[in-house]
């Protein structure tokens, strides 16, 4: 049998991986040595090949917006522990997850992806309680797609590609025995040893972790700790310092639902945060839409259903943001909120 060119080995190796990982291919985010900026193309098989021979390192959004769905979840651990990598192991072992229905990535910089790849879609908080019932009672580790639901023009939480050269460490990540934790062929285990998870089993195990509670029984529990949990720390003032802030409340007429979700993501945590809130929402009017203090109040609650912290700079300058002190790191914080509790020099 003839052996074939290494652009025909590409060819087919992106062909693999776009079979095994789907995901929203309209746009999509490019990994530089500070972080990512969203690329506002669709990706193509050219982009892939790139990524796998290192020239390029990509991120994905695993969220479909028009239906909320996603063909994969992901669990993350950031720590090269093999123990707990030995334990998750065991905790999908023991829901009835085959070693073979699920891959274990070394991310290229700081510890493991686990794979869990389903054979069609699934609503994203499947995915989400899934990867939950896997990860089990362990702490520490996160869990993709980060969103049950996408605000209208978002995009979510993106996740690096597998496969590819990590653009801050320069090491590759590949795939693991999940025995022995060498390396092995990711190419000739996706094509002949690989297998997806139905979406009957998919809903089966996401089951095993608590459904979602109804925004009626969210909202009475909200409106008794939000003053104490939510608005909680001093240090208000200095957030709105935050160039993000101040665009925000420049462009508050206006402001696109994602850049808005993160700007309160912010200024919740902070003591008058939500007045603040109110007061930079007032001026929004786009068409027939204007600010209401009822409709806003509405957006808070959602916001606090479904937050996973304060949004970070990353993830905003993701959503149409440039921060001009984002490449210089100059304000030394993962998210604006970080300004409000960040020491002050005497």
């Amino acid at each position: 049998m003839s052996e074939i060119s290494e652009e025909e080995f590409y060819t087919e190796a992106a062909g693999v991986f776009f079979e095994v990982f789907k995901f929203r291919t309209d746009t999509f985010a490019q990994q530089v040595p500070d972080g990512y900026i969203r690329i506002k193309r669709a990706l193509t098989i050219q982009d892939i090949i790139e990524h796998l021979q290192g020239k390029n390192s990509f991120g994905a959004f695993p969220i479909f917006p028009e239906d909320n769905s996603c063909y994969f979840g992901v669990i993350d651990l950031d720590e090269m522990d093999f123990s707990i990598v030995e334990q998750l192991r065991k905790n999908a072992n023991s829901l009835g997850i085959d070693d073979s229905e699920f891959l274990i990535e070394k991310s290229g910089r700081k510890g493991f992806h686990f794979w869990f790849i389903f054979q069609d879609k699934v609503p994203s908080n499947v995915a989400r309680r899934f990867c939950q019932a896997v990860k089990g009672n362990l702490s520490n580790i996160e869990v993709f797609p980060k969103q049950d639901t996408l605000v209208k023009g978002g995009f979510g939480n993106l996740i690096k590609l597998p496969f590819g050269q990590h653009k801050t460490s320069m090491r590759w990540s590949y795939l693991i025995d999940k025995t022995s934790y060498k390396q092995i062929d990711w190419f000739d285990y996706l094509k002949y040893n690989f297998k997806k998870i139905s979406v009957e089993r998919a809903n089966e195990i996401a089951d095993r972790f608590s459904r979602p509670s109804s925004i009626e029984d969210f909202q009475s529990k909200t409106d008794k700790i939000k003053k104490t949990e939510f608005e909680k720390y001093p240090g208000l003032e200095r957030v709105l310092e935050c160039e993000f802030i101040h665009y925000c409340e420049t462009n508050a007429k206006d402001l696109p639902e994602p850049l808005w979700f993160s700007m309160i993501s912010n200024l919740l945590p902070f003591q008058g945060g939500r007045e603040k809130i109110h007061e930079l929402s007032r001026p929004y009017k786009k068409g027939r839409l204007q600010y209401s203090a009822e409709a806003t109040d509405k957006k808070i609650q959602y916001a606090l259903k479904t937050s996973y912290g304060p949004r970070t700079c990353q993830y905003i300058s993701l959503q149409g943001f440039s921060c001009p002190n984002l490449i210089t790191n100059k304000c030394q914080v993962k998210a604006p909120a970080g300004l409000g509790t960040k020491k002050t020099s005497p």
